[in-house]
């Protein structure tokens, strides 16, 4: 009984996390869906993104529907936060709690947004929580571990910055348990899990290289890291700079264009110098050396440091959500629904996105406020007398944010990099106040004892 009622429990926290794919009448697309469907039926890697979540597109749709995409995506982000409750709120009746939390954080923050989105964002939290389960619950039941694996190694090699944003995690995780002082109160966490979550790291590099080797490219998990630092260097003017230093004694393709690089370097494809000197794979050679000389100067490096550092703060605080943008005919995401799924186009051309008007401006009003929320009383918490467990929990919510923060704005501050995460900040506030321990803690008392 108590699985079927779990599997209900799910079932229906999906579909409410889909609340802006039926609000919109169809799943919300983004200027990059077209080349994930792109990619993902041709079974070509493309340049500047992997291919995993391309092919999860086409095998998961059946290619026939792509509701079907958005409704996996929501239910694996249901299956990870019901996890939580059920090893963080041991006794607690989960359709009182479970539910409710679905629903604030449903309509209160971006996570809808995202989860129905076709787009690989989503993906980005579930690493997070498929860490945290894996790092903070000793006694997770076999089939929920290997539940949780499967999870994990699907969602890092879906988008580059996964990589950094998983190894990063463990990393620290991992130099918190080198120190004896630290690990004897880490109780909750053995060696084992911790060898154990390398592996799947590991397990998820070999997944997407192989799947890359096999499509005709290189053994490689990534591709096109060269040409984002390299407009990142041209962003920050440290890229002219070099060149006109350089040029002199360095023979650079890209020495010819030095006085016209465009700001978006990647983007502009008639006038970067990446498109007219031959393409992403034909300049990374000459890209990587010029990239190792800017990093080795320690003039350079400082400003790098220091901009990435600001950058950082920004992304940190920028978790804007949407607004969504009309994709019409021509652009790539109608052009290639209208490949792959013209049953759809009917749908496609009657939701609220393509007729502009999906407003998410109350959204992001009261997301501010959530967010603004839950940083005050993560902080409570953290100044209280609560077990370290729970510390560890905030800290690790509040790494993984800083984390993003600081990865994605190395590259281009964007809000929607840091909207698909923040609302993280809720759970362990939300799983806290449901433990008794914790909720005597943090809030006030009257004088006879009474909250």
């Amino acid at each position: 009984m108590n699985r079927k009622y779990h599997a209900l429990l799910i079932i229906l926290s999906s579909l409410i996390l889909l609340f802006f794919c039926f609000y919109n009448k169809f799943p919300l697309v983004h200027s990059d869906t077209g080349t994930y469907i792109s990619s993902g039926f041709s079974g070509e890697v493309p340049e500047n993104r992997p291919l995993i979540y391309g092919l999860l597109i086409r095998h998961v749709s059946l290619s026939a529907s792509l509701y079907l995409v958005v409704l996996f995506q929501a239910l694996l982000l249901s299956l990870l936060l019901f996890y939580y409750f059920k090893y963080f709120t041991a006794g607690t009746n989960l359709f009182r709690s479970f539910l409710p939390y679905i629903f604030l954080i449903t309509f209160t923050t971006g996570v809808s947004y995202h989860a129905s989105q076709l787009l690989p964002d989503i993906f980005t939290p579930m690493c997070i929580l498929s860490l945290g389960l894996l790092i903070m619950v000793p006694g997770l039941k076999r089939p929920d571990l290997v539940v949780i694996s499967v999870i994990t190694v699907v969602a890092i090699p879906v988008h580059n910055a996964h990589y950094q944003l998983y190894a990063g995690m463990l990393l620290l995780i991992s130099l918190l348990f080198a120190f004896r002082k630290t690990r004897r109160k880490m109780y909750f966490l053995h060696w084992k899990r911790l060898a154990y979550a390398w592996g799947l790291f590991a397990a998820a590099i070999l997944l997407a290289s192989g799947i890359h080797a096999a499509s005709g490219s290189s053994f490689s998990p990534t591709r096109g890291g060269h040409v984002f630092l390299m407009s990142r260097m041209n962003h920050l003017g440290i890229l002219k700079e070099y060149l006109e230093e350089s040029c002199g004694e360095k023979e650079y393709r890209i020495c010819e264009y030095r006085d016209s690089l465009p700001f978006t370097f990647i983007w502009d494809y008639e006038k970067s110098p990446l498109y007219k000197t031959g393409g992403w794979e034909a300049n990374r050679e000459e890209y990587v050396k010029i990239l190792r000389d800017i990093h080795t100067t320690p003039r350079y490096l400082f400003r790098i440091v220091t901009r990435d550092l600001e950058s950082a703060f920004n992304q940190f605080f920028n978790f804007e959500t949407g607004p969504p943008k009309i994709h019409g005919e021509k652009t790539p995401p109608h052009a290639n629904i209208h490949w792959r799924f013209p049953e759809h186009m009917g749908d496609y051309a009657a939701a609220r996105q393509s007729k502009g008007t999906l407003d998410v401006s109350m959204l992001n009003h009261a997301e501010i406020l959530v967010v603004a929320i839950s940083l005050l009383l993560m902080l409570i918490m953290m100044l209280t007398d609560i077990p370290f467990s729970w510390k560890f929990f905030l800290a690790f919510i509040l790494a993984g944010l800083v984390l993003n923060a600081l990865i994605n704005g190395m590259v281009y501050v964007s809000p929607r990099y840091q909207s698909r995460v923040v609302w993280l900040l809720t759970l362990p506030l939300f799983l806290g106040l449901l433990n008794k321990e914790i909720r005597e803690a943090i809030l006030p008392r009257s004088s006879n004892g009474d909250i």
